[in-house]
């Protein structure tokens, strides 16, 4: 495991992510791994204005907030929208996510490709959704991206997108997605 996958895996951990039911502690751990060096490649081949450790946190609550990293959303056996979501980001078929029937599973690819479809929306929002503003702290920034990547547009950021925003200012100050 490479030392940004680890990073991005006790990241997971200290978010609280849990074994699914049924799923052996073993097993939970070794997919977390998966999802922790999935994460690290997208945040290495997606151009992210904040930087690597922050797309990978970002990443990371988003996958938290949108499935708790369930392992039947994971494998691709779960959807969310009614079928139009899929994968640990509950993303919708777009330009974005051009792969999007190939997005469900626990292996490597299909994490990776799930992975970077999120940093992509993500960084589409980013650039969309941020304008110069009064000074604002970095978990108002990011609930503005976050609230972007709920709706699919720009809007005044939720309660929600408020929380995922506090929860990528904590996991940046933690240090844990390196």
């Amino acid at each position: 495991m490479t030392a940004r996958g680890a990073a991005l895996v006790a990241a997971i951990l200290r978010l609280g992510a849990a074994p699914s039911e049924g799923e052996a502690r073993p097993d939970f751990l070794a997919r977390v791994g998966v999802i922790g060096e999935g994460v690290a490649e997208a945040s290495r081949v997606v151009p992210w204005p904040f930087g690597r450790r922050a797309m990978g946190a970002a990443v990371l609550v988003i996958f938290d907030g949108e499935s708790r990293f369930d392992r039947e959303v994971h494998a691709g056996r779960r959807t969310g929208d009614h079928g139009k979501a899929r994968c640990l980001g509950s993303v919708h078929a777009s330009k974005l996510a051009p792969d999007w029937p190939d997005l469900g599973g626990v292996d490597f690819d299909p994490t990776f490709r799930c992975a970077r479809a999120v940093a992509r929306n993500l960084r589409s929002k980013a650039w969309e959704c941020l304008r110069p503003r009064d000074p604002e702290t970095e978990a108002e920034t990011m609930a503005r991206v976050f609230e972007g990547y709920a709706r699919g547009h720009c809007a005044p950021p939720g309660e929600q997108a408020k929380a995922r925003g506090q929860a990528w200012a904590a996991m940046m100050a933690a240090g844990g997605s390196k």
